[in-house]
């Protein structure tokens, strides 16, 4: 993050824009809190919860942003 902290923190807030927070909607989920990049997440369910994560850890990418090298 260092060398490039606005890219970062726009790389960041386009994962959670197009990814995080499409997903917990999915998921029947509930922003409690941000806390910088950190997000508090109410389910009903446990089930939905842990699909939840799976289901963002998997569509995560791998490896360095472009351009970051």
């Amino acid at each position: 993050m260092g060398a490039d902290e606005e890219g970062t923190l726009e790389r960041l807030k386009a994962l959670r824009r197009e990814l995080v927070d499409p997903k917990i909607a999915e998921h029947h989920g509930r922003i409690v809190k941000t806390t910088g990049d950190g997000v508090l997440v109410e389910f009903a369910s446990v089930v939905d919860a842990v699909r939840c994560a799976v289901a963002v850890q998997q569509a995560m990418p791998v490896g360095p942003a472009p351009g970051s090298r």
